[in-house]
């Protein structure tokens, strides 16, 4: 993951505690314990992909060189920040937001 996000250290508080409950709550035998890494891959995998996927994204889009590149970044970034839906639904994103892991936090 990179640094833009600032998720690193999130993403492995919550992977902990997704993963010692997944594991508390088995009777620790071998199948068990199998099906609680499963379960926890299924939770976690899919927001961690996405948070990477947009720490990727946002980290190539800040380092646009040229002048007309930088223009329609910022262009964009100030249109799409005005639609009230997608700016709240980036910052849950960016926030960590997840609303599969709220059981376990």
């Amino acid at each position: 993951m990179t640094p833009d996000y600032g998720q690193g250290a999130n993403a492995a508080m919550v992977d902990g505690l997704v993963l010692m409950t997944h594991l508390a709550r088995s009777a620790m035998d071998a199948e068990a314990i199998a099906s609680a890494a499963r379960q926890y891959e299924a939770i976690r995998r899919p927001f961690v992909d996405r948070t990477q996927s947009d720490a990727w994204r946002t980290s190539r889009m800040a380092r646009v060189r040229s002048p007309a590149g930088r223009w329609a970044r910022n262009t964009l970034v100030r249109l799409v920040s005005r639609l009230s839906a997608v700016r709240a639904r980036q910052l849950r994103r960016i926030a960590g937001d997840n609303p599969h892991e709220v059981g376990y936090l």
